[in-house]
């Protein structure tokens, strides 16, 4: 099996143990997650890698989100029975996250690229190059110097 087959397979047998552990389940996860956008992820993950897209990245945390809300809510009432299938879920959800991840570093790096170029923008500050505007900063400064000189020159009343 050639590792491209080997990195589709590790997705779709996420996608279809995710989709056997909901539709096995007892728990109103309808409360906590929206079982269509699960079941859109899974249907998309099932299609060829070219249709792969970042946002499935989001989609995932935001079901994690609400499944962990959902274990910690069982576990403040102290419901074991309903933490175990929770859990299991979560599980899933974290191997089809790391396997997903692996998939498309290999199979669609633009993706991963692109959305690593989105991630760093977000996270630079506005940027002004002083050495562009230097006359202006110069006189910036000295009116900031004039102006604290004075404030710190008046006399007490």
């Amino acid at each position: 099996m050639s590792s491209r087959d080997e990195l589709l397979k590790r997705v779709r047998d996420d996608v279809d143990t995710i989709a056997d552990l909901v539709r096995r389940t007892n728990f109103p996860l309808e409360d906590v997650l929206d079982k269509t956008s699960l079941d859109a992820l899974c249907d998309s993950l099932r299609l060829d890698p070219d249709y792969w897209s970042e946002e499935f990245f989001e989609t995932i945390f935001i079901i994690r989100d609400g499944l962990y809300q959902f274990r910690n809510d069982l576990r403040d009432k102290d419901d074991e029975e309903g933490v175990y299938p929770a859990e299991q879920l979560l599980s899933a959800m974290d191997r089809l996250y790391a396997d997903l991840e692996r998939a498309m570093r290999s199979l669609n790096p633009e993706v991963i690229i692109s959305a690593q170029a989105e991630i760093a923008a977000l996270m630079r500050t506005p940027y002004i190059d002083v050495r562009l505007i230097q006359q202006s900063v110069l006189e910036l400064k000295d009116d900031v110097n004039e102006l604290l000189t004075r404030t710190h020159n008046v006399p007490a009343l």
